[in-house]
């Protein structure tokens, strides 16, 4: 899990963020993960006295940031693809003049 991530524990905003650890009371709980950029994790886990817990989360990047990812990548496609269409008319124009075209 990326580190930063607000922790929500039964609802409440604990005021911690990844990594961290709490101790909880035995018996059932809610857990949700939330950090700008990614989908929330959420899951429940029940609580036993005798044993230590780890939530291992792998949070996954939210559509829209995979989007403006993916769109930064076409304006650098279009961008390089433009500088070799200018140097191929400038390369042309220059071979027009050359020729005495």
């Amino acid at each position: 899990m990326p580190p930063g991530a607000e922790v929500f524990i039964d609802s409440i905003d604990t005021g911690t963020i990844t990594p961290v650890t709490h101790d909880l009371s035995e018996g059932e709980h809610t857990y949700l993960f939330r950090l700008s950029g990614y989908e929330e994790f959420n899951g429940m886990l029940t609580v036993d006295a005798d044993y230590n817990y780890v939530i291992a989360a792998a949070l996954k990047e939210t559509s829209i940031v995979l989007q403006q990812q993916l769109n930064q990548q076409m304006i650098n496609i279009a961008r390089a693809g433009l500088a070799i269409a200018t140097v191929g008319v400038f390369i042309a124009l220059w071979q027009q003049r050359k020729r005495g075209d």
